[in-house]
């Protein structure tokens, strides 16, 4: 009959699935009894392996080997095997030593939107970002000085300017956290975010430049073209308190997804 191919997690301190490194290889071996499933690979996953401090991921390598040393003793053939991640990949030269001589797969994440999981392996691979968040100006209006803009009236103008409305907002990804604190790219220029962010609805404060209806905006990313700007996700992240991962996965389903030229 028709089998199917399954990968067996071993849990060398993540904590969060996976089997024991001790009751690991009597699980693989009793996989590779049944008839039903075939093993198709071991692996596991590095909690710390962005860390400065790579104590922690030669600890889970350590086991790790320790395992697939028991599989192969019991003359199993683990099939792929795999531990780094984007962070490890980068770190690859620290961690060379331990790694498995057995692997011989991997699994890029973050860096696959071009972008480095942590500030100390920047330059260690030429990353160039993939993936931009773009809106257009929905709506332009003149603010008086002391005029309240959004939720809670947390940004009042400080004089007479112009605020510019952006159809976007934390239902489609844009964290709730940048409100008065981030920055939008516009025409290769940093815009301040005005007020909350609302779930549909994003406010900016222009001054008195000549943005216009239907201008291009960048929550995050590239503009468009090849001289355009950029704003890149990190440093959006950092201002929002949280990390690119959560921003680059988090954009709603409604906002459509298109290819650059």
């Amino acid at each position: 009959g028709t089998t199917v191919p399954v990968q067996v997690e071993v849990d060398t301190g993540m904590c969060r699935m996976g089997v024991s490194p001790e009751e690991a290889p009597a699980l693989i071996e009793s996989l590779v009894r049944e008839t039903a499933l075939e093993l198709d690979g071991v692996y596991t996953h590095l909690a710390c392996a962005d860390e400065t401090d790579l104590g922690p991921a030669r600890a889970q390598l350590a086991l790790f080997r320790e395992v697939l040393a028991a599989v192969r003793a019991r003359g199993i053939d683990p099939g792929l095997v795999h531990v780094a991640n984007s962070a490890a990949l980068l770190a690859s030269a620290e961690l060379a030593s331990e790694i498995p001589d057995e692997v011989n797969a991997v699994r890029p994440g973050l860096m696959l939107y071009g972008v480095c999981p942590a500030p100390h392996l920047a330059g260690r691979a030429a990353l160039a970002p993939v993936m931009s968040l773009r809106t257009r100006v929905a709506n332009v209006r003149h603010v008086r000085p002391g005029e309240p803009v959004g939720y809670g009236a947390t940004f009042r103008a400080k004089q007479r300017g112009r605020i510019a409305t952006l159809p976007v907002g934390y239902a489609d990804g844009v964290p709730w956290s940048l409100g008065n604190r981030g920055h939008v790219l516009v025409r290769g220029r940093r815009v301040p975010i005005a007020g909350r962010v609302s779930m549909d609805l994003l406010t900016l404060d222009v001054g008195e430049s000549e943005i216009k209806i239907g201008e291009p905006v960048v929550v995050f990313g590239r503009e468009a073209g090849r001289e355009g700007g950029v704003l890149p996700v990190e440093q959006v992240a950092e201002v929002a308190g949280t990390i690119p991962y959560e921003l680059l996965v988090r954009v709603g389903q409604r906002v459509p997804r298109t290819l650059d030229e």
